[in-house]
């Protein structure tokens, strides 16, 4: 078993070792190529173009968690030979500071970004909108939101099946736009850029001719949420920073869009809290109770309102699979 802080899971059996695949031509088509894509998890298997890596996704899914599991391995053995050779028992080989020990996921990856999927959903009105505008002081400047975005760690409470504490928080911080914009990240549309799909529902929300008056779309805020499994100590990363460039077990952009009946309401409400008070209220919002610095219980009206909303997103990832059937 691998133990790790509020959770406990067993270890995957990952099997044979899968072979190579080419890095010199497109794994479904067979086109060779100078400028092929990889997928964004794996970093193993390359493609010419989206279309062929979301006809290969079907397949694809089943094997990008061991591919990226074995390239981790591949990886840790090469830090192994780096190590000092002088090294004593009484003085352990570490690593060079320079080299990332990089660490294999401890749960499939579609397993991970369903979890995450959930736990958004619930999240997504209740915590996520009043927390973006605290954290990015919308208040007094709602361009900030396109300037900087909020950033998540988030550790899995395997004993819990209850969408509102299926993470508990391990830390959260405000970062420049610059620092997500170079990362992607494959998955079943093929390879997603978090800023390029939050600006592109952005643009969608406010051409929407159905939102009007104060239901009208006027921004929109970027949440990022990462889940770090047991293969990641607490302290592993020195900061949320290092997780975004460097990697996590799953990613998920999460935008929020941003009315004026939002802003209204916004105003209205106890908010306006400052660091580090936004970051308890969110670790409590984690833990199931309202986001807020002290632990109150959530409303009963609030909490199936948040229920509707994850029934939403479960209807439309089943649509989406009942699809994906469709097109084999």
């Amino acid at each position: 078993m691998i133990m790790g802080p509020n959770l406990t899971l067993e270890t995957v059996d990952l099997g044979p070792k899968l072979p190579k695949p080419s890095r010199v031509e497109c794994f479904v088509c067979k086109e060779p190529g100078e400028d092929l894509k990889r997928c964004g998890k794996c970093k193993m298997v390359s493609y010419c173009s989206r279309e062929c890596q979301k006809r290969d996704w079907a397949n694809h899914k089943a094997v990008c968690f061991k591919y990226m599991a074995q390239s981790v391995q591949k990886h840790n053995k090469k830090i192994d030979a780096a190590v000092t050779p002088e090294a004593t028992p009484a003085t352990p080989r570490m690593p060079p500071a320079n080299i990332p020990q990089f660490q294999p996921p401890t749960r499939p990856v579609m397993t991970i970004l369903d979890d995450m999927r959930r736990h958004c959903a619930v999240h997504h009105v209740l915590a996520f909108g009043p927390l973006v505008f605290d954290a990015l002081d919308l208040f007094h400047d709602l361009a900030r939101s396109e300037t900087h975005f909020v950033a998540l760690t988030m550790r899995r409470n395997l004993g819990s099946h209850d969408p509102f504490t299926l993470y508990s928080l391990l830390d959260a911080v405000v970062l420049p736009m610059s620092d997500i914009e170079p990362i992607c990240m494959g998955g079943p549309d093929g390879m997603v850029w978090p800023l390029k799909q939050h600006k592109r529902q952005l643009k969608d929300a406010r051409l929407d001719k159905s939102l009007t008056g104060l239901e009208a779309v006027i921004g929109a805020a970027l949440v990022v949420c990462m889940e770090l499994g047991a293969n990641y100590p607490v302290n592993y990363y020195d900061s949320v920073e290092d997780a975004l460039k460097q990697g996590s077990d799953g990613m998920t952009p999460v935008t929020i869009e941003i009315t004026q009946l939002l802003v209204e309401m916004m105003k209205r409400s106890v908010s306006l809290k400052k660091e580090p008070a936004w970051k308890i209220s969110l670790r409590n919002a984690f833990d199931g109770h309202l986001y807020a610095v002290q632990k109150t219980d959530l409303p009963l009206d609030l909490k199936e309102n948040a229920l509707h909303i994850l029934e939403m997103s479960d209807e439309a990832e089943a649509d989406w699979q009942r699809a994906q059937m469709g097109k084999r």
